[in-house]
């Protein structure tokens, strides 16, 4: 089983990254597969100078040095793999591609809003946008994830094998589903003429959770499904 380790290069690694580095190190190694490292850099605005180089020397002080992704040789952050690039900002292209084939395909919408919308917007018009947001999680994103688990990760399991391989596609389903249930219950304690300061904060940081969570799936099942695909085309060649 390949196995990712995609911290934040937001700040130094921390004991709860280390550990969740461990597990999926542990993991790749019983099940004599390989452990990569994905930096997902694309939050350019907290971006820690050095952090990387951080996230690298402390893996290797603690014996976790990836077998697949970034590295370092001679004090230079490397990239080491066939599937790269391991650094998320050089996936932007493909991921723009994608994107295209949405928006042309009326899948998608451009989105222009700035990070202080909430704040500038009337009360009542912002409870009515927020609740706009809490119907497509409800009525669309939730039920593609449990559609997703009942049908295709079976499907995918079956494919990749070894002991539960979607699992951790699984458990992002579980905590999207988690925050999209604080997220509602938010808006039906909120005051009927719309949210209030401390209010915009609780839902901010849902927001923010489901952002990210949302975020690491994608890479999640990017990284799986293309694997699918690497196997598929190595397999046809012989």
């Amino acid at each position: 089983m390949r196995t990712r380790f995609p911290p934040s290069p937001t700040g130094f690694l921390h004991v709860g990254g280390l550990r969740t580095a461990l597990y999926c190190y542990l993991v790749a190694k019983q099940t004599k597969g390989s452990f990569l490292l994905r930096i997902e850099d694309t939050d350019r605005e907290r971006l820690v100078e050095g952090a990387i180089e951080n996230i690298i020397r402390t893996l290797h002080w603690a014996g976790l040095d990836p077998d697949e992704g970034v590295m370092m040789e001679k004090g230079v952050v490397i990239q080491k793999g066939e599937h790269g690039p391991y650094i998320q900002s050089e996936r932007l292209p493909l991921y723009q591609k994608y994107a295209k084939e949405l928006l042309d395909a009326g899948r998608a919408y451009p989105c222009f809003c700035t990070p202080d919308r909430l704040d500038q917007m009337p009360a009542g018009e912002a409870r009515a946008e927020l609740g706009r947001v809490h119907d497509f999680l409800v009525r669309e994103l939730l039920p593609h994830n449990r559609e997703e688990d009942a049908t295709v990760y079976p499907v995918v399991a079956g494919l990749i094998g070894g002991e539960d391989p979607t699992a951790t596609m699984g458990r992002a389903h579980q905590e999207i589903a988690h925050l999209a249930r604080l997220f509602g219950r938010l808006i039906e304690e909120m005051a009927p003429d719309g949210p209030d300061a401390d209010d915009l904060r609780e839902l901010r940081r849902v927001l923010y959770g489901l952002h990210a969570t949302l975020n690491l799936h994608f890479a999640q099942e990017d990284e799986s499904y293309l694997s699918l695909i690497d196997e598929r085309s190595e397999s046809l060649r012989h």
